[in-house]
């Protein structure tokens, strides 16, 4: 882009001439490159804020996910607090502990038919051939061990 004119007048000295339109060239070499350097950095700058804004981006996730996990955590440390208040209740005031109310009901058949599918040998007669027998309506069985 050339910001200065070469000088055309013909009245001047020629050697006067060609020193003005060295000047000249210089001085639009010089801009040449200044504006070079301003293009160079409109892009470093773009490139930068392109950068930024991916940053920027990934930061919120990790600030969401860093959100979820203190929840989560707060929601473990309140359960927990739960739970240390009852087994400090159980444990100093001899209360009773229920863990079985949040809890799904398991079937306890399978465990019942491989207790009933051993031999457990009558002390009293040493037969091996007694068989253990379960009622499947004994929900409670530490009521009834002494």
């Amino acid at each position: 882009m050339a910001v200065f004119e070469l000088e055309g007048n013909a009245a001047q000295d020629a050697n006067y001439r060609e020193h003005l339109n060295a000047n000249w060239l210089n001085g639009n070499n010089a801009f040449d490159n200044i504006y070079q350097q301003i293009s160079n950095w409109q892009n470093l700058i773009s490139r930068l804020s392109s950068r930024v804004t991916t940053l920027e981006s990934e930061n919120d996730k990790l600030i969401q996910e860093n959100i979820s996990l203190r929840n989560e955590l707060t929601n473990y440390q309140l359960k927990t607090d739960q739970r240390l208040q009852r087994l400090e209740a159980a444990i100093f005031n001899a209360e009773y502990i229920n863990d079985t109310d949040d809890k799904p009901d398991i079937d306890h058949s399978t465990k019942i038919s491989e207790i009933n599918d051993d031999i457990v040998p009558d002390p009293s007669t040493n037969d091996s051939s007694a068989v253990v027998i379960e009622s499947d309506n004994d929900d409670v069985i530490p009521d009834k061990i002494n």
